[in-house]
């Protein structure tokens, strides 16, 4: 058996970032050797446990005037895309015109859209996506406005938001709710965003029984649940342009304590929303509306 007194050669470790479409971020390294090691990812925008998520400072020579351009900017942007117009349309022609409430809706409400202007180590910056999500939950807001007559109050639950994010929501008449505050404000007449919650999230949101609901598929929530098991295939949500879905996809149904996604879902009318994409990123991507089939008296 062959010996040697050589040093084994130290392999550097790189640190790789991988960016998807949607803006999250997978940390992965190499070896010299051209091994990888498994990604871990990170999510730059969770409400999986507000005690993990701390408050940081605004990025070096951020200001609320700055912040304001910047979200002006991709406002207007959001405001000339097709997504948009779905959205206003759908509001408008379908969703507003449904006996879903007893005539108003009081709150629009969005979750987790990370903060405007902070940094943290390991983290990308997502100001692009929060505020192009914010522009869509200013463009709810004003078109149920315009619609029904009575503005209703827009709020934001983020914990990571910090005092200058704070600062500029108050410009655009957007009241921060503390962790978990927010859930208490749905009821059958808000309407909630969820761009990209997980699921216990969506599980606290819905058992508000809010009458709208914008974002995921709560399908796709269904189906990554962990109890779950295949039932009759189901045809797909209407598109925007009111075509029929795919009737080819599985549904899936959820066990005894998992079946809030499958009883709000069943109760609900669905339409998908075309995507809007900003720069390299992707804000607005595979979002659902969701509408109440009726009023729920209890």
């Amino acid at each position: 058996m062959p010996h040697t007194n050589r040093r084994k050669k130290h392999v550097v470790a790189k640190r790789i970032e991988i960016q998807d479409d949607d803006g999250w971020i997978r940390v992965t390294t190499t070896n010299t050797n051209g091994a990888r090691r498994r990604p871990r990812m990170l999510q730059p925008h969770t409400d999986h446990d507000s005690s993990q998520i701390y408050k940081t400072g605004p990025e070096p020579g951020s200001t609320v005037s700055k912040i304001r351009a910047h979200y002006e900017k991709i406002d207007s942007l959001w405001k000339a895309s097709e997504a948009y117009r779905a959205l206003v349309d759908t509001l408008k022609s379908q969703v507003l015109q449904a006996e879903i409430t007893d005539g108003s809706i009081d709150k629009c409400i969005v979750f987790g859209t990370a903060s405007f202007c902070g940094l943290r180590d390991g983290w990308i910056k997502s100001a692009d996506t929060a505020l192009c999500q914010l522009a869509v939950l200013k463009t709810i807001q004003s078109t149920i406005g315009e619609t029904l007559g009575q503005m209703p109050q827009a709020m934001a639950q983020e914990p990571a938001y910090n005092d200058l994010d704070i600062e500029f929501l108050r410009t655009l008449d957007v009241e921060v709710a503390e962790t978990p505050q927010g859930f208490e404000q749905v009821t059958q007449k808000s309407l909630v965003y969820t761009p990209c919650s997980e699921g216990h999230v969506l599980r606290q949101v819905l058992e508000g029984k809010p009458a709208i609901l914008l974002g995921k598929s709560v399908d796709w929530y269904a189906r990554e649940s962990r109890d779950m098991q295949p039932v009759r295939a189901e045809k797909e949500p209407m598109q925007a342009n009111g075509q029929d879905g795919d009737n080819r996809r599985d549904k899936h149904d959820l066990r005894d304590g998992n079946d809030i996604f499958k009883t709000y879902r069943r109760g609900s009318n669905a339409v998908r929303l075309p995507d809007f994409a900003y720069r390299d990123r992707h804000p607005f991507r595979d979002e659902y509306l969701y509408w109440k089939l009726q009023f729920d008296n209890a």
